[in-house]
Order: structure tokens, then C-alpha cells, then sequence
């Protein structure tokens, strides 16, 4: 758990301030934010009950001066291995994060148990930028070097062996994110605008 609050303390301001610069941002009242994030609940609800999950709404301890609204949610999969959905809204600017915790420590130490479905139909409920689960296979699947976080301004921190990432525009509106820490934590998240925070000429 204090893995993935560092990750999202890291990931949450970029996320949410940065990519105005280009033209695919489309800002979303706070009356608005609220009426959307209440049917993507019910949708990330849906999809957490397709998989015989069930889903908790959290108080964020990392909310920030500058987030209007937010909303966090819990799916737990097992006591190692958990999806936490952020829903937020930042000046106008309507964000989500789905970052996903799994602890490889009991599980032969290199062998992902990642549920690439759940990610993807969670993704896919609320991003602006629908992602594929060939994608997201072959971004955890292929050497770092393909994927490295280097490339996208992000710095490798002391404790991950791997670091992947990658942005599906220059301003970084959409990006999936990586990281295997030491002890055999890892985490992915795939953060970005929501379908109501984007413009349709995308």
C-alpha cells in the first residue's frame, strides 16, 4: 500500500496539469464532474461484479489543493493484489487513473498475474483514448528498453528493476505506466483524460 500511495503521489499533478497546451482537452464544470463520476461508478461497479469482484469507495489521503472533486474506488482481488480507480477534476480538466498492485513475492518471483481484462474494460469504461489488450500484453511483455521510461521524461527510481512507460500523445493526455520494485512489488496504471474530458476532433 505505501508503494502504490508514493506512485500516485508521484503520477497525481502530472497527470491532471499536464497537456493544455494541445487541442484535445475539454473542460468539464464541477456540476458536471459530479453527475459523470456517479454513472462511472456504477459502470466500474458493473464491471468489478462481471468478475466477481466487489467494489469500495475509499477516502484519498492525497488529495490535493488543486483537485475540485474526486472520487477513489477499491477493487481487492486477493490480500496481495488490488485496482484502485481515481476519478478527479483539476481546473475544468476532468482525469482518471486505474493503477493496478500485485505483489509477486508469493508467486514465483517473476511471473505476472496481472488480469489484463479487468484493466483493459476498466480503461476502456472511462478513457477518452481506448487502449487494446494486445497492447497492454505487449507493453508488459516486451524488454524495458522498448518501453523505457527515459523516453518519456520519466526518471527511474532507485528501487524499481524495471521501468516501463509510454504516452499516446506529446502532451501526455493518455499514458500506461509500469514499474517491478525490489522487494516484487509492481504496479501498472494507465492514467489520462475521461471520454467527457475530451474533445470528440481527437
Amino acid at each position: 500500500m505505501k508503494k502504490l500511495t508514493k506512485f500516485i503521489s508521484v503520477l497525481l499533478i502530472p497527470v491532471i496539469l499536464v497537456g493544455c497546451i494541445q487541442n484535445v482537452v475539454q473542460k468539464v464544470l464541477i456540476k458536471e464532474s459530479e453527475v459523470n463520476f456517479g454513472l462511472y461508478m456504477n459502470q466500474i461497479s458493473d464491471i468489478a461484479n462481471s468478475h466477481n469482484l466487489k467494489m469500495i469507495e475509499e477516502i484519498d489521503p492525497n488529495i490535493g489543493d488543486d483537485i475540485s472533486i474526486l472520487r477513489v474506488v477499491r477493487i481487492t482481488l486477493s490480500e496481495q493484489e488490488y485496482v484502485v480507480v481515481r476519478l478527479g477534476n483539476s481546473g475544468g480538466r476532468e482525469s482518471f487513473g486505474v493503477y493496478y498492485y500485485n505483489s509477486l513475492e508469493n508467486n514465483g518471483k517473476d511471473i505476472s498475474r496481472i488480469n489484463i481484462d479487468l484493466f483493459v474494460e476498466l480503461i476502456n469504461e472511462i478513457s477518452g483514448k481506448k487502449v487494446t489488450k494486445d497492447f497492454i500484453v505487449d507493453f508488459l511483455t516486451s524488454p524495458e528498453e522498448k518501453y523505457k521510461s527515459d523516453k518519456t521524461g520519466r526518471t527511474k527510481m532507485d528501487d524499481e528493476l524495471i521501468s516501463k512507460a509510454y504516452d499516446f500523445n506529446f502532451t501526455s493526455d493518455w499514458s500506461v505506466i509500469y514499474a517491478l520494485y525490489k522487494n516484487q512489488d509492481e504496479i501498472l496504471c494507465f492514467v489520462g483524460l475521461t471520454k467527457e474530458g475530451t474533445l470528440s476532433i481527437k
